[in-house]
């Protein structure tokens, strides 16, 4: 009960979620977000969902706000090994989604705003393990990462906590076979529902359509991790003329610098002359269909596709970004190429002391 008027003490009516950690007086120590604590779950679940209200998802998202913060900080050649290193772990995974596990009335309680804020979160989570620009839209870094909506997750516990409560209270014990079964259907129709998801997402088409029709082999794969570059060429968040024109905004157009095309992630891939000697080895080891679904089915089939994909996009997307520093650098640079925000403004002035 201690910990319960705690809680409300510092939530309050009509008081957003606090934005930095604290320490909990029923631990004694630093708390990295209230629903580490396993019977916050419980306790804020009552609180805020029979309010209606979507204060819990936000305590969810200011759990990852200091993170970006950080992030933030850490200069872009050397953020690919911070994302790597920063890989968060099952323990995290659960401990950030402790009141979903802990508390099943979630599940038919969600608002709009309470499923907004809980994809707000789980994108930034997923974005990190596909080691992808930030700019990656919900449904494309969740299906890469192969991590299923955290709302149908809560369901899908939600029908197996509600299976076991309702044979207990019959007197019965539940089955071990009994249990298994409710939580594979739950899991079949999570699936079939991740997919119809997916369908109807405005953005990030390109990859999701890709992996819908092997959702569950990409997210059952084994020792076949994501690259930074390898993420660039699924996503089309990258170097490339469109990413870098239209959503950058760094480039005047996007015509390709080496062949004068619209250059894209899949112009990178199939099209552009440039880089036609390092597509016959790639070829050669998954097939001359280099369309992203075909791509990802060879992918998914053997380890050396995998790898024939990851070095064709290690070495293309390294001299392309080296190719793009070089030309941020020329002294008769566009203005808008030229343009340094955030790090890279504060490291070019170093540069200049």
């Amino acid at each position: 009960m201690e910990l319960a008027l705690t809680i409300k003490q510092r939530l309050g009516p009509n008081v957003a979620p606090p934005t930095h950690s604290h320490s909990s007086p029923a631990d004694g120590g630093h708390v990295g977000g209230l629903l580490s604590h396993p019977l916050v779950g419980l306790l804020l679940g009552h609180y805020c969902l029979a309010e209606g209200d979507h204060r819990l998802p936000g305590l969810v998202v200011a759990e990852h706000r200091d993170d970006n913060a950080r992030e933030r900080q850490v200069p872009s050649e050397d953020r690919r090994q911070t994302l790597t290193q920063r890989r968060p772990s099952r323990a995290h995974l659960e401990g950030v989604l402790g009141g979903v596990h802990r508390a099943p009335v979630w599940a038919d309680r969600l608002t709009a705003k309470n499923k907004a804020a809980l994809r707000a979160a789980q994108r930034t989570i997923a974005v990190r393990v596909i080691r992808g620009y930030h700019t990656v839209s919900w449904a494309a870094a969740t299906a890469l990462a192969g991590d299923p909506p955290w709302e149908l997750v809560a369901e899908v516990l939600a029908e197996t906590y509600s299976y076991v409560s309702g044979r207990r209270a019959l007197g019965e014990n539940p089955t071990l076979d009994g249990i298994l079964r409710v939580r594979r259907i739950g899991q079949e129709a999570l699936m079939r529902r991740w997919g119809e998801d997916l369908a109807v997402q405005p953005y990030g088409t390109r990859v999701t359509a890709a992996i819908r029709p092997v959702l569950e082999r990409w997210m059952r794969r084994k020792r076949k991790p994501l690259t930074f570059r390898l993420t660039q060429i699924l996503t089309g968040h990258g170097c490339f003329g469109d990413y870098l024109c239209r959503t950058a905004q760094r480039e005047p157009t996007t015509e390709c610098h080496d062949c004068g095309a619209a250059v894209s992630a899949q112009h990178t891939l199939e099209v552009c002359p440039r880089w036609a000697v390092l597509r016959q080895g790639l070829t050669s080891v998954i097939g001359g269909d280099l369309s992203l679904p075909s791509v990802i089915t060879a992918m998914l089939g053997d380890d050396e596709s995998w790898k024939a994909m990851v070095s064709f996009c290690e070495t293309v997307m390294s001299q392309k970004e080296a190719d793009e520093r070089m030309r941020e650098e020329a002294a008769d640079v566009a203005s808008i190429r030229g343009r340094r925000m955030g790090v890279r403004r504060r490291r070019y002035l170093m540069r200049l002391l």
